[in-house]
Order: structure tokens, then C-alpha cells, then sequence
């Protein structure tokens, strides 16, 4: 192996490890009234995608998501297989063709948690476990 394709092979690791790391401090949470305390990862899928509209004990989803920001584009990547402009266009198509009603969108982990704790049956996700007393934090399986 060459000098130049293990220095190549380095650049290319170092860059990928900020958004591995990113990844993993993605941190899931719900209102308290919320009966689950884990959830697929083909449900969080189908609950952002405006597919499950209710929990398992019939309660509805409100799921929230985060204006255009590092944890969005993470949560959208690792967990919805989309970009934030691919989950955009999604949710402008369901609007425009009358099948649904796009998220709200909040700017900061603090308006998240806020929203997540007002709200019965809310969902959505955070940087950090920094406020989050009085939610559930959702394992992901």
C-alpha cells in the first residue's frame, strides 16, 4: 500500500467520524404519556412519514421535527433514508396531492423538548439529554 492511498484512507476516515459520532447522540424522546419505550426503526420510519398515525394503544402520533440543522440532517439520513430536501419535496407532494399534513417544524433542541413535553403523544428527537426530566428517551431497535 502506498504512502499517498494510506494518507488518502486516513483524510477520508477523519472526515466520516464527526457525523459517526453525531449519529450516535441522536437522542429520541416522547411525551410522557407515550405507553412504548422502545420503537423499530421501520416504525420511526413510518411515524415520520406520515405512515403510523398512532401509537399502539390508539393514542395519535404528533411527531415534530427540527428546521434545517446538523441533528436533522442525521436523524433524516440514519433513521428516514433521506435528505432533509428529499423529506421536504416528500412532504410537499402529500400536501399538494391532500394525503397529509407535513410536521411541525421547531428551530433548537430546547423548542423540541418544550413542544415534546406540552404535547400528549409527541415525538421527536434531540443532540443532547441535556432537559429531558420530565420526557421518555425511546430506544431505537
Amino acid at each position: 500500500m502506498s504512502l499517498k492511498h494510506i494518507i488518502l484512507t486516513l483524510i477520508t476516515a477523519t472526515l466520516l467520524i464527526p457525523d459517526i459520532v453525531l449519529a450516535g447522540d441522536i437522542i429520541v424522546i416522547c411525551n410522557k404519556s407515550v405507553a412504548e419505550s422502545t420503537v423499530g426503526k421501520q416504525d420511526l420510519k413510518n411515524i415520520y412519514m406520515g405512515k403510523k398515525t398512532t401509537w399502539n394503544d390508539n393514542k395519535k402520533i404528533v411527531f415534530v421535527v427540527q428546521d434545517n440543522s446538523n441533528v436533522n440532517e442525521q436523524f433524516l439520513s440514519t433513521y428516514i433514508n433521506k435528505s432533509s430536501a428529499q423529506y421536504s419535496s416528500y412532504w410537499k407532494e402529500k400536501v399538494f396531492t391532500g394525503q397529509g399534513t407535513p410536521p411541525k417544524s421547531l428551530a433548537s433542541d430546547k423548542e423540541i423538548i418544550q413542544f415534546v413535553t406540552q404535547t400528549d403523544g409527541a415525538i421527536g428527537y434531540v443532540s443532547s439529554g441535556d432537559g429531558l426530566d420530565n420526557l421518555k428517551k425511546l430506544t431505537i431497535e
